[in-house]
């Protein structure tokens, strides 16, 4: 029989965390810098084929369809206008953990087969085989990155069980440690731990919240990682892209060394002015809801 979880309930109050937030933004400003800007697309972007113009300084791209066991059938061309920047792209996954477990995505794996009754097995098996259906997708249509994102937003289903949804995050980061990948995970602080309870499993964050490229360093610092890993990116949205920022220097090696360089001699470019099509977009961080890297905001 497939295993049953409860949807999770509606997203908590988060105005302390929010201030709390604020307050370490304003004492920890200086511990890190922003760097260069890229974008994020993913299957909202296709079948249009839409993405920012010109080549990208950088790119993450999305695999799966917005949840787990789907795919991005634009993947191979989304991938290709990412591969038009001198930076290496890199990937995302979609993670969740339904209400019920299909037992040939979660009743055999890595953690061994199942019993009924053993969630824990079963909820670990389906995030290593989430991220082991990506990869293989990935790799059919000739798209390949050393550094994968997990996508953890409560506009999937979680359970009420924090643990469960730990062990789901575990497999997946199993998966992408035995098939050679560096993992890293995609949220913001009050979405992952109402999802988590709190767990911090040390990889890398890429931290949704900044209002604009502004505030962009105020994310670049060891409060925004809500894995407890280095923020190597954070996101705002602006027009109808998201812009990802790289954290410097803990980000570097997401660039090549030709554009730390000539960043950190240039600086960032002149914003574009109000009105064109990347016109700011501001919200109040770290929204809960955040903008997800697939290009939504919200549910």
């Amino acid at each position: 029989m497939p295993q049953s979880v409860r949807r999770r309930v509606p997203v908590r109050a988060v105005a302390l965390l929010i201030a709390a937030s604020a307050t370490l933004a304003n004492g920890a400003r200086a511990a890190a810098d922003a760097g260069p800007t890229g974008a994020d697309i993913s299957w909202p972007q296709c079948p249009t084929g839409a993405h920012p113009d010109g080549p990208p300084t950088f790119a993450v791209i999305g695999v799966t369809g917005g949840q787990p066991f789907t795919v991005n059938p634009c993947l191979s061309a989304e991938f290709a206008w990412a591969r038009t920047s001198a930076a290496a792209p890199t990937l995302y996954v979609n993670l969740n953990l339904p209400p019920v477990l299909p037992p040939e995505q979660s009743a055999i794996g890595p953690y061994g087969a199942c019993s009924t009754n053993d969630l824990g097995c079963a909820a670990a098996n389906y995030g290593y085989n989430t991220v082991l259906y990506a990869l293989l997708y990935a790799a059919a249509q000739g798209v390949s990155a050393t550094l994968w994102w997990l996508d953890v937003e409560i506009a999937d289903y979680w359970s009420d069980n924090t643990a469960m949804n730990v062990r789901v995050i575990a497999g997946a980061i199993r998966a992408l440690n035995d098939h050679g990948e560096t993992p890293g995970a995609y949220s913001t602080f009050p979405q992952w731990d109402q999802i988590t309870g709190g767990s911090r499993p040390g990889i890398a964050a890429w931290a949704a919240g900044p209002n604009g490229p502004d505030d962009a360093s105020a994310w670049c610092v060891p409060w925004a990682s809500f894995t407890g890993g280095p923020v190597l990116m954070t996101q705002y949205l602006v027009g109808e892209f998201d812009s990802d920022v790289i954290c410097l220097p803990a980000g570097a090696a997401l660039l090549t060394p030709r554009q730390v360089e000539l960043f950190e001699r240039l600086g960032p470019p002149p914003p574009r002015a109000a009105g064109s099509d990347s016109a700011l977009i501001t919200r109040t961080p770290p929204d809960a809801q955040g903008p997800h890297p697939d290009g939504t905001i919200g549910r």
